[in-house]
């Protein structure tokens, strides 16, 4: 004995799960660009801010040493370079060049970080050349 019965197929019903199933598959394609797309942008827009923290950080520290070193005018020599006592990943140098104007002479005071993001940064200024006795003019 035959227990299975046919049911009959409403073709009408057929198509309208079909095109379900087609709108869910487009769906998802959409949503899984949109994410991708967003996923990417937020990657780079982390990967900016983080470069412009460091640079931040090197703009300070950079400032910090050329002040100090303008408050001491304890120039040693016209270059020198050492770590930041205080601050894991970060070096210093500076340079003391002559200008155009006699009296003049700029420093110049170089951060790097040492990991990543590499980073170095720059800062200048004139100062007043120190004569021998090591008092300004």
């Amino acid at each position: 004995m035959n227990t299975f019965r046919s049911v009959p197929h409403n073709r009408a019903e057929d198509r309208r799960r079909g095109a379900l199933l087609l709108e869910v598959m487009i769906a998802l394609f959409v949503f899984m660009l949109a994410a991708t797309s967003l996923s990417s942008y937020l990657t780079n827009a982390l990967r900016g801010s983080r470069g412009a923290m460091s640079r931040a950080e090197a703009a300070m520290l950079g400032e910090a040493r050329l002040n100090q070193l303008l408050a001491e005018r304890a120039f040693l020599s016209v270059r020198d370079q050492g770590d930041f006592e205080n601050v894991h990943g970060w070096s210093w140098s500076y340079s003391v060049a002559d200008t155009n104007v006699p009296e003049l002479q700029v420093l110049t005071v170089t951060v790097t970080r040492t990991r990543q993001p590499h980073t170095q940064w720059s800062l200048s200024q004139m100062f007043r050349r120190m004569t021998a006795a090591g008092d300004v003019p």
